[in-house]
């Protein structure tokens, strides 16, 4: 099956060095990211992935989900219970840490599935082997299709009516609609009459260098994110969702704010500083210059940031605080 490329390559003309922990990154950061991108064309007679599909059949009761976000959905919708396995990139709640591990969107482990006995498995993505694993076996699938927050939105209405659980997956889109028009009306006051910043935001790179970096661009969650909050993305002009960019192209657009996700990596103090260093090498960069580069680590409130799930209302409102910092008399405490 021939997919669109989700990583284009903007040479830097340089030869990239990974330390083991930068590949596995990397690795990690490509494979999530590129399971959203739409194939040119569908598998062979892929069994219905439409939550009406199944509307009148009974709510499943052993559930294997290949997409962290749709585990984050289950839970919060109250059925955390019908788990029986997840993927080998969940790890989000924490009641799930002891569920099996079932592999990932490109090397499931198809024996261990079946073995789960599942009737429903949850795909992010294609792969035609779980698919004919379900029409084998007369297994529901429901593929997940999120890539931008309208897309989200649908996710947890559509989960919602296959677990029998659909007016509390009404009520939390309404609640996330509700928190995001909210932020987005805070981002227009705080922007008011000045232009948009320019964001840059990378969601993968080698710590010990700026090199390979990734970025998400147009129609991408993340770029939805950024305009909410009063931003302009720096490569939102790019119609591949993550390219790899170089830094000339970095330090040519000139960006105000740097923000980089990074919720695998442990960002201690001393990391922090050498980071924000290495693009303060790297040429006149205003965000450098104003001191606005931010590296988001695996601290809970981070933790989610490559996940297209609901913890995107949290990142949106970091994201707001980062483009647009509240005054110091909003954010001091009342008397």
């Amino acid at each position: 099956m021939r997919r669109r490329s989700c990583i284009p390559l903007i040479p830097s003309g340089r030869v990239a060095r990974f330390s083991p922990r930068g590949i596995d990154r990397v690795i990690l950061v490509v494979l999530w990211l590129s399971a959203g991108c739409r194939p040119t064309a569908p598998p062979s007679s892929p069994p219905s992935s439409s939550s009406s599909a199944f509307a009148a059949e009974a709510p499943p009761a052993r559930i294997v989900t290949l997409a962290p976000d749709a585990d984050e959905i289950l839970c919060l919708l109250g059925t955390a219970d019908r788990i029986v396995g997840v993927s080998r990139f969940t790890s989000f709640p924490d009641e799930l840490a002891d569920r099996p591990r079932v592999g990932g969107l490109y090397d499931p482990d198809l024996e261990r599935i079946l073995a789960l006995r599942p009737d429903l498995i949850i795909l992010r993505g294609r792969n035609a082997q779980v698919e004919q694993l379900c029409a084998q076996h007369a297994i529901r699938l429901y593929h997940d299709p999120t890539e931008s927050l309208a897309d989200l939105f649908k996710t947890v209405e559509d989960i919602g009516r296959l677990v029998g659980r659909d007016e509390s997956a009404r009520s939390c889109v309404e609640r996330l609609r509700g928190e995001l028009d909210s932020l987005r009306l805070e981002a227009q006051r705080r922007l008011g009459a000045a232009p948009r910043p320019r964001v840059l935001l990378t969601t993968a790179r080698n710590p010990s260098g700026l090199k390979d970096i990734l970025t998400s661009a147009r129609g991408t969650i993340h770029d939805e994110l950024i305009t909410l909050a009063g931003g302009q993305n720096l490569f939102g002009d790019i119609d591949i969702p993550y390219p790899q960019v170089s830094l000339e192209d970095i330090v040519a657009r000139a960006p105000d704010v740097i923000i980089e996700l990074m919720p695998e990596i442990h960002v201690t103090q001393e990391l922090g500083r050498v980071m924000v260093e290495q693009w303060r090498e790297a040429g006149p960069i205003p965000a450098c210059a104003t001191g606005r580069v931010h590296i988001l680590g695996d601290e809970p409130r981070y933790a989610g940031s490559l996940v297209p799930s609901p913890r995107m209302v949290e990142l949106a409102r970091v994201f707001l605080d980062l483009i647009h910092p509240p005054l110091a008399t909003e954010s001091a405490p009342r008397p």
